[in-house]
């Protein structure tokens, strides 16, 4: 059976990094039925180059036994690629170069019925005046991590729109928005308004700039079992990742830098979690870093997050309803610095009183809004059951905590036990609430 060896490297910019096998049988790049195509690489030189003439680009390799590629044979890896049964991956799915076609969806539309691969190659760039829509088991990656998306919308749209399909891959393309007072939105799964909810998806390495919204879940369970990780949002914003009505969601290594964001991470609306929010950094917001607004909430963590410079408080866990397993919010080696008011706030209400264990989590010279007037750790009136552990509330430089522990009449069995605080600021705690257990010293 004749060999023909092939390029690695010129493979990948064909094909991305995503191709595990090929193996062109009984057909091919003009190859002759039981032939094989290997991976090798060229013993002599290679060019890639674009023949004007032609309009067609050519790569061509020279050496012993190395596979020379015309522009027509070119054209007819194009055809393979755009015949699913031609080449794939190592599943089977389809590989599809969104340059050749029109738009996006036109390439995701080519698709076929069991989904694939749709390669953004390096620059790609493209105007989105309508939602695009993937499909089940679609992956829209670019290897190069560079692809451009802009919502060249009047008033701005969804410019992703997730829709209730499953097993949707999003890697590698910037998100551009129409800015203030516009509401462009980067990806949105949210079920209501004839969409359904989507599941087992991953979202990464891709970046929101002046969208109201970078990622939206927040009504009807969207987006469960997904992971969001390595994401940035940054200029013009509201809540960069909205992420609500999510069980068993994982978001790891995004950060948001925004200064009109209300917030950088939210929860959103009711029935939350299980939730985890790991590594996660919202520097500069407006208002809450990290913002867990809800009257369900299940199991929401924070790990190992830090809100620096957030308008007003770094964490913010406001009225959630204690569940009946399982403790509602868990903060674990957490950091809020500089924030205008608290650093970490627990507000409870008539009806719904927060549940929630801190460990190792450190508030640094807040209060920058009004020194003076706000402390590390805040618990309010009619908080239940509020637990910091091994929690420091600290002054190093600029204004004063207020307080690095302050707790309020009317909350009640709340713990602060083996914490520390700062002589320095204005005092060691407040407590004014019922049945506290103190057991924290001064460092």
């Amino acid at each position: 059976m004749p060999t023909y060896k092939f390029d690695l490297d010129i493979l990948n910019k064909l094909l991305g990094t995503y191709v595990d096998i090929i193996n062109l049988s009984g057909g091919g790049i003009g190859l002759a039925a039981g032939s094989k195509l290997v991976l090798d690489k060229p013993t002599g030189s290679v060019q890639d180059y674009y023949d004007s003439a032609n309009s067609r680009r050519v790569m061509t390799m020279g050496g012993n036994d190395a596979l020379y590629l015309d522009a027509t044979s070119l054209d007819t890896l194009g055809r393979l690629l755009k015949n699913p049964k031609g080449i794939g991956n190592s599943d089977g799915r389809a590989i599809l170069f969104a340059d050749q076609y029109d738009t996006l969806q036109d390439a995701i539309n080519a698709l076929p019925a069991d989904g694939g691969t749709i390669i953004l190659p390096p620059g790609y760039a493209e105007t989105i005046t309508t939602t695009i829509l993937p499909v089940s088991n679609c992956a829209i990656i670019c290897p190069s991590h560079d692809a451009v998306l802009t919502d060249g919308s009047a008033g701005g749209i969804i410019m992703i729109h997730l829709n209730g399909r499953d097993y949707i891959t999003i890697s590698g393309i910037k998100f551009v928005g129409k800015g203030s007072g516009k509401s462009s939105t980067g990806i949105n799964a949210r079920s209501g308004g004839g969409y359904a909810w989507a599941q087992h998806c991953l979202i990464e390495r891709c970046w929101f700039h002046d969208c109201k919204y970078g990622i939206r879940s927040d009504f009807g369970r969207s987006l469960a079992y997904s992971t969001i990780r390595d994401c940035f949002g940054d200029g013009y914003a509201d809540a960069v990742f909205l992420v609500s009505y999510c069980p068993y969601v994982l978001v790891q290594r995004c950060a948001v830098n925004s200064g009109t964001a209300n917030y950088g991470f939210s929860t959103g609306g009711y029935d939350t979690g299980p939730l985890t929010f790991r590594d996660c950094h919202a520097v500069d917001v407006a208002k809450h870093g990290f913002s867990v607004g809800s009257s369900v909430i299940k199991n929401i963590l924070f790990d190992g997050c830090m809100a620096y410079q957030a308008g007003q408080y770094g964490f913010n866990i406001y009225h959630p309803v204690r569940t009946l397993t399982g403790i509602p919010v868990k903060l674990n080696n957490c950091v809020a610095q500089k924030c205008g008011r608290h650093g970490f706030y627990f507000s409870g209400n008539l009806n719904n009183h927060v549940h929630a264990v801190c460990v190792a989590c450190n508030a640094i010279d807040n209060s920058t809004a009004s020194a003076n007037t706000y402390s590390g750790f805040k618990i309010t009136q009619r908080s239940d059951r509020i637990q910091l552990i091994g929690c420091r509330g600290k002054k190093e430089v600029g204004t004063d905590q207020k307080y690095g522990f302050d707790i309020d009449s009317g909350s009640s069995k709340c713990e602060v036990r083996g914490g520390t605080w700062y002589p320095n600021q204005t005092g060691t705690w407040l407590d004014n609430g019922t049945d506290t257990i103190i057991d924290a010293r001064d460092d």
